[in-house]
């Protein structure tokens, strides 16, 4: 129903007010942190007019206080700069997005109604809150009822009562663009508006459309693992970041901050396209990562390391060979929770079992016997990770050096052989010291090369004894070819060289030694793509976190990597047995047109998928001649899709080594300025693309275009889920380019649903 002039004129009088508002609040807090920031520098100068300096003496108290305090004065004026720019940063963010929503509630019991308009933050005049902030209490029934009866719970309680009114509104500029009643979800217009759009060089927020299904998922506040399975293009990505968001601010009174959470990304490109959604609601950046940074940060530096791209790039490259046969088993079996139970056996193996150690000397000093040495190892430190078991055995070792006097009877020893020796001219007791000083720095060292360990070297000697590995595996079923995997293994670390899935256990390993600490500081992870990830890694995340939360996001249809074992979140679930979780099922899909979500979801025979109905082009099967006329016609297609208006556009191809060479063949074209997505690449760049297949994971482009879409290019059926993958990138248009036949993957789809 269309709102009448009167209602017009309230609401524009009521921005115009909220604009005034905004307007003075930035104005008083750019004067406040002027003051502070003045303050603080005056408080600077005063310290160092006065002259007061570092004392020599290091017990001159006053001194020592009236540093501390003068630093202190400062920090705290400093805090206060910070605390102020944040308030501003805050008031700019919502004067540019003011509110998008209003609902009337009336509350049971009490006679009047309350307006509540909903945007990106709070604001407050005096004592009235003109806009509440999204995540509040009161603002989950916009997203989650429609008119009529509604609740929500907040900590006073479960407040019950009636929605009499729900409105939505476009403004920007500070005016109201248009306005409307709706009398159910959130009306489609805005939602169709939202998607219509072309995709842009980084992730937006959506609080303007969140739907139900997706609301859910940000606020729920009952499970410690909450693990969400939803199609392509339902937004998981976004859920994570606006769940983020939401625990940030429900939480913030607790103090959790923005480094408390920690985001596990599939590639640096990813990151980056995802990096200003928190800012955008007006929270701070969280940590971003991939699992091969946090490897590479926390491995030894001398080893090769091989990440998840190469990996696949050998997969997708080497089908049919006995080294494909090796990789496919060695992926499969170390990725499994029976390869974790082996490692975890080897370690209580390691910490009961192996050690004999020796007496140790000092000269003609006898320091530690080997047995007090195993009494420490296995009773007085025996609960301890073995790093720290050696770590407090060094400790006593240097402890009984002293206690023995050894030092005294060594230097007195040095100064006689000195003496002896008529070669030496020395003046008091300074070579002395230093013969005596160079002695005990070689022993510490022989000390902490007797007792440590390293993952590698641990890792080495259980896939490098076949009847230690067997011991370790007993009961355990063991792929075939086993022994080809263990020496392969053992090849690859003895030349320092890591395979990707040899990731994982030398995490585990290097954790359970006690060489990784705990990340207690962390207290939430979300993990997209879920589906990438092996039950072993499950594990390790379960280890490195051990007091955090977990939202677990993905889909099993987008399963790019066929030999990675979780397809089943069940299994995610069981492994944080420890934890309240709950598995959620998304099945409405916002990414891509009517016609591309109807082609797409038939190549996985998935009807639960439910797809926005957003009308557009029908896909396109192009058939070709030779590798010059897909070149040609490809640009064709291109110079098309820019004509209709489409700013980001992807060329798919099955690997890096043809994305490479295709890349160098359009670069040569005039009037195309092309792009290559490469694995090392940190920014995602619009414009036109061209990516391997397993870079575009994760990423929209408004049209895409399937390079390879052949029979013999895409012909293993293990790989159905990656072209689905890669076909479920479009937002607009969908061409897929092939010779002679296209893929079999679209052979049970309908004729009438592409041209």
């Amino acid at each position: 129903m269309e709102l009448s002039n009167k209602e017009w004129e309230i609401e524009e009088n009521r921005l115009e007010r909220i604009n005034g508002v905004i307007k003075n609040q930035l104005n008083d807090s750019e004067n406040s942190r002027k003051k502070v920031f003045n303050q603080g520098m005056q408080i600077g100068r005063d310290f160092w007019d006065n002259d007061i300096t570092v004392p020599e003496n290091s017990f001159d108290l006053k001194a020592i206080v009236d540093i501390t305090q003068n630093l202190q004065a400062v920090k705290k004026e400093q805090q206060k700069v910070e605390i102020t720019s944040n308030a501003i940063r805050k008031l700019k963010l919502l004067q540019d997005n003011l509110y998008f929503g209003r609902i009337d509630f009336q509350e049971c019991g009490i006679d009047e109604k309350e307006s509540i308009y909903i945007g990106g933050g709070t604001l407050i005049d005096k004592l009235d809150i003109l806009i509440y902030d999204w995540r509040s209490p009161v603002c989950g029934m916009f997203y989650e009822h429609e008119m009529g009866e509604a609740d929500y719970e907040c900590p006073e309680g479960q407040i019950e009562g009636e929605i009499t009114l729900k409105r939505q509104y476009s403004i920007s500029d500070g005016k109201i663009k248009y306005m409307f009643n709706t009398d159910l979800k959130i009306d489609d217009d805005i939602l169709q508006k939202s998607l219509s759009n072309n995709c842009d060089e980084n992730m937006r927020t959506i609080i303007k459309s969140i739907q139900k299904e997706q609301n859910r998922v940000i606020r729920n506040k009952n499970e410690d693992v909450l693990i969400v399975q939803g199609p392509a293009g339902s937004g998981k990505t976004s859920i994570a970041l606006h769940r983020a968001a939401y625990v940030l601010y429900k939480y913030r009174e607790r103090g959790l901050k923005s480094d408390n959470i920690v985001i596990f990304s599939p590639n640096e490109i990813f990151n980056d396209y995802i990096s200003e959604v928190l800012p955008e609601l007006g929270e701070n950046k969280i940590s971003q990562t991939t699992f091969m940074e946090y490897a590479m940060d926390s491995l030894r530096r001398n080893l090769s390391i091989e990440d998840g791209y190469e990996q696949m790039e050998q997969i997708l490259s080497g089908k049919g060979s006995q080294s494909y046969k090796l990789r496919r088993e060695s992926i499969m079996f170390k990725g499994n929770l029976e390869y974790q139970r082996i490692i975890r056996r080897y370690i209580k193996y390691l910490e009961e079992n192996t050690m004999n150690f020796k007496d140790i000397w000092f000269k003609e000093w006898l320091i530690i016997t080997g047995e007090e040495l195993n009494d420490l190892y296995y009773n007085t430190y025996g609960k301890w990770p073995i790093k720290h078991r050696y770590k407090e055995m060094i400790k006593d070792i240097e402890c009984r050096i002293d206690q023995k006097n050894i030092k005294k009877l060594r230097l007195e020893q040095i100064e006689k052989e000195l003496d002896e020796d008529n070669q030496y001219c020395y003046e008091g007791n300074d070579l002395i010291k230093d013969v005596f000083n160079r002695e005990m720095v070689t022993f510490r060292n022989y000390i902490k090369s007797l007792l440590s360990i390293n993952e590698v070297q641990v890792y080495k000697k259980l896939v490098g004894d076949k009847v230690l590995f067997n011991k370790m595996a007993s009961g355990i079923e063991l792929p075939g070819n086993i022994i080809d995997i263990l020496r392969s293994t053992f090849k690859n670390l003895n030349n320092n060289r890591v395979i990707f899935e040899d990731i994982t256990p030398l995490l585990y390993i290097k954790h359970s030694l006690g060489n990784i600490r705990n990340m207690t500081h962390i207290k939430y992870v979300i993990i997209d793509e879920a589906q990438d990830y092996s039950p072993f890694q499950y594990k390790l995340f379960k280890q490195l976190f051990p007091k955090a939360g977990f939202t677990i996001l993905g889909d099993i249809n987008q399963s790019i990597n066929p030999y990675v074992n979780t397809l089943d979140y069940n299994i995610i679930a069981n492994i944080f047995n420890n934890k309240s979780s709950n598995i959620i099922e998304l099945h409405k899909s916002y990414r891509s047109t009517k016609e591309i979500s109807e082609f797409t979801k038939r190549i996985i025979n998935n009807e639960k998928i439910i797809n926005v109905s957003r009308v557009g082009e029908k896909p396109r099967l192009i058939e070709v001649s030779d590798y010059e006329d897909r070149i040609k016609k490809i640009k064709v297609d291109i110079e098309s899709m820019v004509k209709s208006g489409l700013e980001s556009i992807a060329i798919i191809c099955r690997t890096a080594s043809t994305a490479s060479k295709v890349y160098r063949d359009f670069k040569g074209i005039e009037g195309i300025d092309i792009n290559l997505i490469k694995k090392e690449d940190e920014k995602f760049k619009s414009g036109i693309n061209i990516a391997p297949s397993y870079l575009s994971k994760g990423l929209e482009f408004d049209g895409v275009i399937i390079f390879d879409g052949d029979k013999h290019v895409y012909s293993n059926e293990e790989e159905r889920l990656l072209f689905y993958t890669i076909c479920t990138r479009a937002l607009h248009r969908l061409s897929i380019y092939y010779k002679e036949n296209p893929t079999k993957f679209i052979d049970a789809i309908d004729d009438e649903l592409f041209i």
